[in-house]
């Protein structure tokens, strides 16, 4: 990962989840904390590919725009709400530039693992929202490490495609 503010975000992120990790290993993974730990790392992971993805995009614009423009768009889509989900980071893209947008759904689309990678993104998505609209999550804390993995790669192809741009 080239930018180095995406790259500290999932520092940050993995670091929180190591944490955890070991907290499951010395209480086990039944106990009710682990449950409450399990929500807070969906939304963590969730948020970390959010500010990732919206932080590789505005870093990229930000050495060849007007600080007027970099000012509005960092008011209405850095610091702005929404879901991380393969279509609307698709749509942000698109917005930007669309060589972007086609790039990274191309370098996607020769991962020989993309179906997974972007089921786990929606599995992320999926279960943040249902956390915070007031259901239960059943999904295993080893699942959202999982899907936070693989959801990275997404980043990782985006950072490559922009930053080689």
């Amino acid at each position: 990962m080239k930018n180095e503010n995406a790259k500290e975000l999932i520092n940050i992120c993995n670091i929180e989840l190591v944490k955890i990790e070991h907290f499951k290993e010395a209480t086990g993974s039944a106990t009710p904390i682990m449950a409450s730990l399990t929500r807070y790392s969906v939304i963590k992971c969730c948020g970390t590919i959010e500010q990732c993805f919206k932080t590789i995009i505005f870093d990229s614009l930000e050495i060849v725009s007007a600080p007027q423009a970099m000012n509005y768009i960092e008011k209405r889509f850095r610091n702005g709400s929404m879901n991380p989900s393969f279509d609307n980071i698709m749509s942000s893209l698109k917005y930007f530039d669309e060589t972007w947008k086609d790039n990274v759904k191309e370098n996607i689309n020769v991962l020989t693992d993309k179906e997974r990678i972007k089921s786990s993104l929606s599995s992320l998505n999926k279960n943040r929202n249902k956390f915070a609209h007031g259901e239960s999550i059943t999904v295993a804390f080893d699942q959202v490490v999982k899907y936070f993995n693989d959801a990275c790669k997404i980043l990782e192809v985006l950072d490559s495609v922009i930053t080689d741009d």
